[in-house]
C-alpha cells in the first residue's frame, strides 16, 4: 500500500494558506485545508491519477487540482508518494527539485 508524506514545504504552504484564508473566515480556512487532504485520498488507490506538471517533463510529478491550488506530488516508488507543494495556480511554478 502507498504512503503519503507531507513534506515540510507542502506543511508551509498550507499554513500560509489557512493564514491568509482566516484574515476573512476561520470555517472558510479549516474548509479550504480539508479540501487539500481530502484531494489525495484517491492517491492510495491510484497514485497516477493527476495530471503530469506541464512546467516539468517527468512522469513521476503530478498535480492535482483543488480550485485553484495546484497540490503537487512526486512518486517516489510504488510505496511512497511526497506532497511536495500546495501552489496556488496564478504564480509562477519554481520547485527546487
Amino acid at each position: 500500500m502507498v504512503r503519503l508524506y507531507w513534506t515540510d514545504r507542502a506543511k508551509e504552504d498550507m499554513k500560509h494558506i489557512a493564514e491568509f484564508i482566516s484574515n476573512d473566515s476561520i470555517y472558510y480556512a479549516q474548509k479550504q485545508i480539508n479540501k487539500f487532504y481530502e484531494s489525495v485520498e484517491v492517491l492510495y488507490e491510484h497514485p497516477k491519477i493527476g495530471r503530469s506538471v506541464p512546467e516539468y517533463h517527468s512522469d513521476d510529478l503530478r498535480q492535482i487540482l483543488v480550485g485553484r491550488y495546484r497540490v503537487i506530488y512526486k512518486i517516489i516508488n510504488e510505496t511512497r508518494i511526497d506532497i511536495i507543494t500546495i501552489h496556488h495556480s496564478a504564480r509562477i511554478l519554481n520547485l527546487d527539485l
